[in-house]
């Protein structure tokens, strides 16, 4: 949402470079989950894992601000094309081997729209934020990122736990 202003506004570059650098977002993703599915990891690990790979984002998406140049930016991008593929795939595992699976389409039915809420409130932050600049908006963003897998980590008991379904469930 705020690339496309960083790039052409802040760097003056143009549509090539922004596509290079969604590319490189998607590259990292896509080599992520295959790396993911062959490794065939459980959702035996901790959350914690998951939530400090997001605090690492938050602060990647704070250093895209003082990426030097067009590679660092590209290389960002990767890394955080990583970070996402990386815990939506070890979420949505741990999610389908936690939800009793005569629920799983009631939860899913609800995380869904929640989702997509959480998305469309990030994509509108620009739109009423008014004059603010894009280097502030960067940072906001990465706040509350950082702000609520600070309040996740602490707060959530499954960081450290590992939950296991029975064979009863």
């Amino acid at each position: 949402m705020l690339l496309p202003s960083l790039i052409a506004l802040r760097l003056k570059l143009g549509s090539i470079s922004y596509s290079t650098i969604e590319t490189a977002w998607s590259i990292g993703a896509l080599g992520i989950s295959a790396l993911l599915a062959v490794m065939k990891l459980g959702p035996g690990q901790p959350l914690g894992i998951d939530l400090l790979v997001i605090i690492l984002m938050a602060a990647v998406l704070t250093l895209v601000l003082f990426a030097p140049d067009f590679v660092v930016l590209v290389a960002a991008h990767f890394g955080l094309g990583i970070g996402f593929a990386f815990v939506r795939v070890r979420l949505e595992t741990r999610f389908l081997h936690e939800c009793p699976i005569h629920l799983l389409g009631r939860f899913r039915a609800n995380s869904m729209p929640l989702t997509s809420i959480v998305g469309l409130l990030i994509y509108f932050v620009p739109l009423v934020s008014g004059h603010a600049s894009i280097a502030a908006l960067y940072v906001s963003i990465a706040g509350a990122i950082l702000l609520a897998t600070l309040t996740l980590l602490v707060t959530s008991a499954s960081v450290t736990s590992v939950k296991t379904r029975t064979i009863s469930d």
